[in-house]
């Protein structure tokens, strides 16, 4: 379990042994070491066995050191215990995935990573439960790990709810190969193997984000993808903030073959990446609501341009042609029909009168 609290983190894994061995050796990896004055700090480790608290059992070197009591019975046998490990350093110190802290929140990749025990060592199932404050969000987790949360409707829109609570968790931890004890006396000696199961004390109530990833085998390490609210908006907002308005005031951006040119690309992320799909819609309202808005305030403050009638008229083209016609055809000769001058009488040829 990681828990990401305003200016500290803390970690804590808790194991569900059962060995025939007399001494349970793991390493703790470097970044779940506290530090103090430049070196580890293994004394702020808290190691608890059944519950009870365990002194000097991590080394400087973060190797972690249990011996097991030997199970119940003639010559011991086979022992189940439970071991917790918890460790706290504050927020401000660099992590090995290169997260980086705002006072707005954490911003970028987080590094999980869980013990690893000696070789031989068989680790059947793990779950990780990452505690957030409630304006952090998680975008990408470990390729490994499987999500164990779905999209449900909340009082401000969709959420995401843990499928497993916090005590199924706990419960499934302390009870994992180890049977309940007889509830009296009388109903039989305890056999080899069977150890009592410890009461575990009552989980906290969490008011927070809660991440759990499940998977088989050891967890190794992974990196989970943060980012605080504010950054979120800001980021899938902004974009569809300025498309809004290159659409409101580009009229050639609002025809149809450039909405589906946009459309595309964003209903193809939203079936690529389905887990925050609801995370990221929800990020881009506000962008939406202001370009709706603008969209508006252009509307109603811009001014109607009148509609005057235009009578007809002729193109220039056959305007000049026209005026092309009327000057040939006013500098054309007219048409003579008598060549001789006036004072040039012609007499009349014979037996005709020129009166």
């Amino acid at each position: 379990e990681t828990r990401i609290v305003a200016d500290r983190r803390e970690d804590r894994f808790r194991y569900a042994v059962t060995t025939t061995g007399r001494r349970l050796v793991l390493a703790l990896p470097p970044s779940c070491l506290p530090m103090r004055d430049g070196s580890p700090d293994p004394a702020a480790v808290e190691v608890r066995l059944d519950g009870t608290m365990i002194v000097g059992a991590v080394r400087p070197d973060g190797a972690v050191a249990i011996d097991i009591p030997r199970g119940p019975g003639q010559g011991g046998g086979r022992a189940s215990a439970v071991v917790t490990i918890a460790t706290s350093r504050p927020r401000s110190v660099s992590e090995g995935g290169g997260a980086t802290w705002f006072l707005g929140g954490v911003v970028g990749p987080l590094q999980l990573e869980a013990p690893r025990f000696a070789a031989g060592t068989l680790q059947r199932r793990f779950f990780w439960d990452l505690l957030l404050d409630d304006d952090e969000h998680l975008l990408a987790a470990p390729s490994r790990w499987t999500s164990q949360q779905r999209w449900e409707w909340g009082t401000l829109g969709l959420k995401r709810v843990p499928v497993v609570d916090r005590g199924v968790l706990s419960d499934w931890v302390v009870g994992a190969g180890r049977p309940v004890a007889p509830k009296s006396s009388g109903a039989g000696p305890i056999q080899v193997g069977e150890p009592v199961r410890p009461t575990p004390p009552p989980e906290p109530p969490v008011v927070s984000g809660r991440v759990v990833f499940a998977g088989t085998g050891s967890p190794g390490a992974g990196t989970v993808w943060l980012l605080p609210t504010w950054l979120l908006v800001l980021l899938v907002s902004g974009p569809l903030l300025a498309l809004g308005l290159t659409m409101v005031y580009r009229p050639a951006w609002r025809r149809v073959p450039a909405v589906f040119a946009l459309a595309l690309p964003a209903t193809l992320a939203a079936v690529a990446f389905p887990a925050i799909a609801p995370l990221v819609v929800q990020a881009a309202i506000p962008g939406c609501l202001l370009s709706f808005l603008a969209a508006g305030l252009r509307r109603v403050t811009e001014p109607v341009v009148p509609m005057v009638a235009v009578p007809q008229r002729f193109d220039d083209h056959d305007h000049e042609h026209d005026h092309d016609d009327d000057s040939t055809r006013l500098a054309a000769p007219s048409l003579i029909v008598n060549l001789d001058p006036p004072a040039v009488v012609r007499p009349a040829p014979p037996g005709r009168s020129l009166s």
